[in-house]
């Protein structure tokens, strides 16, 4: 008998009265408890952003220790995430962010299945397209949450069909090295803590697996049954009003990882160019949404032409906006 690992649970969470998320919480944390996983084997550590007095009131419902983040955002050296690790543990740490709902009560069984295997680092999941969400919602369950950098991204090229994926009975592996890295680690994604504590620690999901791979440590595994619901955005304005404050965010710690997302081989350039232009262009997307949606009977491909433009225009201008704060701090 196999015995099974000790998990910590790292959900970062916020909820205020501008920023209603109380709902998602409680579904979030409804669906980890509800696990058929043995108690003393899991703990659940949830790093609180700032949530007003009811938020927190429901938090502390759970059987869930509640640490609070001073820094508001989640991803990032010393952020929300890096906290809930330092105090987990777990010998595996599951990342699950607050609008995500697991699946099944024998998620978390089939997501630590792989680990059975020494050379797997980690383990991802497959997005929930539930035909009863909002386009906007069934489409980012599709290509992941950034439909501009899905072609770098685990959930976009498992998307479209492009990640090359060996078959391991349960699961599929994907070899993150170099020559095909992909960023993985966001949303809902386990990790052995060993590994964290090889590279100095979390700091961004990116950044992680980026540190992973240059040290060769480069296998994760997809799950073919386990998939969880992402409860991204629920309107294009709001899912846009998301990705502005981000993309702006990022631009602070521009160059402060060893992960960037600039091109580092002319295969990447390559790839920026065509996915750039598709994207500007509009064309060669509208033409790829039409065959996906011919494929596959899913409206929602039909909104990726709009959704790569205006995510585009986002990130120039987040890039723009950080040159002219580089500007600026360099005359001062």
């Amino acid at each position: 008998m196999v015995l099974l690992p000790k998990v910590s649970f790292v959900v970062c969470t916020y909820s205020t009265k501008n920023y209603e998320s109380k709902g998602l919480i409680k579904k979030c944390l409804d669906s980890i408890f509800a696990q058929k996983y043995p108690k003393e084997k899991f703990e659940v550590i949830c790093v609180d952003g700032g949530s007003d007095s009811d938020a927190i009131r429901l938090i502390r419902s759970y059987p869930a220790k509640l640490i609070h983040n001073m820094k508001k955002f989640p991803e990032g050296r010393n952020m929300g995430k890096a906290q809930g690790v330092a105090v987990a543990s777990g010998e595996i740490i599951a990342f699950v962010d607050q609008d995500n709902e697991l699946i099944g009560k024998n998620w978390l069984k089939k997501l630590v299945k792989p680990f059975e295997n020494p050379e797997i680092l980690g383990c991802t999941y497959r997005l929930l397209v539930d035909e009863n969400d909002p386009a906007i919602n069934r489409y980012l369950s599709l290509i992941g949450t950034d439909p501009f950098a899905a072609y770098r991204s685990i959930d976009g090229v498992l998307g479209f069909g492009t990640a090359k994926l060996r078959d391991a009975g349960s699961y599929f592996v994907y070899d993150n090295n170099l020559d095909n890295f992909v960023v993985a680690g966001g949303n809902c994604f386990l990790v052995r803590k060993k590994l964290l504590n090889l590279i100095g620690g979390y700091t961004k999901d990116a950044d992680v697996m980026y540190k992973l791979a240059k040290r060769g440590v480069t296998k994760f595994a997809v799950p073919k049954e386990a998939t969880a619901h992402h409860r991204t955005a629920t309107s294009f304005a709001l899912f846009f009003k998301k990705k502005l404050t981000w993309s702006l965010h990022k631009t602070h710690d521009f160059g402060e990882y060893e992960f960037s997302w600039l091109p580092r081989t002319k295969k990447e350039w390559n790839s920026l160019i065509r996915y750039s232009a598709a994207a500007v262009f509009v064309v060669p997307n509208v033409i790829f949404a039409l065959k996906k949606y011919s494929k596959s009977g899913e409206s929602a491909w039909l909104l990726h032409p709009i959704a790569a433009f205006f995510s585009f225009k986002i990130i120039f201008l987040a890039g723009f906006v950080s040159f002219v704060r580089n500007v600026f701090s360099m005359r001062i």
